[in-house]
């Protein structure tokens, strides 16, 4: 199995303006050139709170190849940590 892990993190300091989204809107063209070359895409949202018209275009795009788990806002290397076994 072919997998990409990806930690999606925003603190409050960075959610005062939404300007973060713009990494999600960069990912997503990942996602559409990539897709062919993973069979699963672990999203954890430590912080980040995808939205429902988020999960929708996941859905849509990427079908039942992602699973997003929500997880305490802490650092990248705690939240790989926490999934590298999957």
């Amino acid at each position: 199995m072919r997998g990409i892990i990806i930690p999606f993190f925003a603190d409050e300091s960075i959610r005062k303006t939404n300007h973060y989204r713009i990494l999600f809107e960069f990912q997503k063209l990942f996602f559409l050139n990539a897709k062919d070359k993973f069979d699963k895409l672990l999203i954890i949202d430590s912080g980040w709170n995808f939205t429902d018209e988020d999960k929708s275009w996941l859905d849509k795009n990427l079908g039942s190849k992602y699973v997003i788990e929500q997880t305490k806002e802490q650092s990248h290397w705690e939240n790989m940590n926490l999934y590298l076994k999957e």
